[in-house]
């Protein structure tokens, strides 16, 4: 009978994360320890303060999504393993459960390096201990040296959810609905010194339509069609017939969202602005005679003829209808009377139709200028 191979995780706390461990576990391998990111101890002590003071704030039935927008930013730090893996199951979407949990509650080691671009002799030594075969990474957040890689006997292996060459680095699904992607892409491959380079091993491709509602439907959607993917690495490094493909076209990176990507465009179409209402949550905003002014929730509705984009055209109990480039129009909804940027936190939320003569919006007035 043929030795497990023994594969070392490097994870986070992101769904993405969750849902290749469960298909590690369900595939021919042993997984020997968990490796969480470092964070520096400011980071730590931030974090914990904005955790205790939102998470008694809110409704249990927002901690979901509480939890999902601190962790994309960084989150809930340095907590101790077995404290984050229990705060995590709260944000992670059926069918999964937190790898944290389980692999605390199951007694497997959980490291946390201080530093995994420049590793101690002691790092080395924590990982070579464990004799492992393969590394394999989904959500990890750091650049791992290549002493590290090197202790890997069988390769290093990770998930990142784009179509490689394009949209390398942190936020890749973002940006890539952001820049209005028919279609998403979760690409394994061979984890190298640079960022997210190396040859491709496996893909696995989904269609986005317009009417997709942001970053964690698509993110559902792309993990539930990349389950078949760690069990095919497994099977393929046992075999020793891993597919090598060389990236190749035009690259792209990708860096944090700053303020200006939540602007909108107005001279896009009228889908592709809706969509970036969803994708935003609550973030979106444009400018109202140079004031931020944030917008919460619309729709795609109708058409518009020779009205330059950007103009209310309507206002009425639906909300405040604005023309959108190709001669179609957007109908705000829901508004935020306080700059969005960066969290929805203290922000009021009040339905556009009866925000806009309160901000001297008419139809005519300009909005973007």
């Amino acid at each position: 009978m043929e030795t497990e191979l023994r594969v070392v995780f490097f994870g986070n706390a992101y769904f993405v994360s969750d849902a290749i461990y469960a298909a590690l576990q369900e595939s021919d391998c042993r997984i020997v320890a968990g490796v969480l990111p470092p964070v520096s101890a400011r980071k730590r002590a931030s974090s914990v303060r904005r955790l205790h003071d939102l998470w008694n704030r809110v409704r249990p039935v927002e901690r979901a999504k509480l939890w999902r927008n601190y962790a994309r930013m960084g989150g809930f730090g340095q907590m101790p393993p077995e404290v984050l893996g229990k705060i995590h199951t709260v944000g992670v979407p059926p069918p999964w459960t937190s790898w944290i949990e389980h692999a605390t509650s199951s007694g497997l080691p959980i490291l946390r390096p201080a530093d995994v671009r420049n590793p101690s002799e002691e790092t080395l030594a924590q990982l070579a201990v464990l004799s492992p075969d393969l590394f394999v990474s989904a959500g990890y957040t750091r650049i791992i040296a290549p002493s590290l890689l090197r202790l890997a006997r069988l390769g290093a292996y990770n998930f990142h959810p784009s179509p490689l060459p394009r949209y390398k680095g942190g936020y890749p699904v973002f940006f890539a609905l952001r820049d209005g992607a028919k279609s998403l892409t979760m690409t394994c491959h061979e984890m190298v010194a640079e960022t997210d380079e190396g040859d491709i091993a496996y893909q696995a491709t989904i269609p986005v339509d317009q009417a997709c509602r942001g970053m964690t439907e698509a993110y559902i959607a792309l993990m539930q069609a990349s389950v078949s993917m760690p069990s095919r690495l497994i099977t393929g490094v046992r075999a020793g017939k891993v597919p090598r493909i060389r990236q190749t076209g035009e690259g792209s990176f990708c860096v944090s969202p700053r303020p200006e990507h939540f602007e909108l465009d107005w001279t896009l179409h009228a889908w592709l602005v809706n969509r970036h209402v969803c994708l935003y949550e609550g973030r979106a905003w444009t400018k109202a005679r140079g004031i931020p002014l944030g917008i919460a929730a619309g729709l795609a509705s109708g058409s518009c003829r020779d009205t330059p984009p950007g103009t209310v055209i309507a206002i009425d109990d639906n909300g405040i209808s604005i023309a959108c480039g190709g001669e179609t129009a957007f109908v705000a909804q829901e508004m935020v009377v306080r700059a969005p940027y960066p969290t929805r936190s203290g922000t009021l939320f009040v339905k556009a139709h009866y925000a806009a003569p309160r901000l001297g919006i008419g139809i005519g007035f300009k909005l973007g200028e």
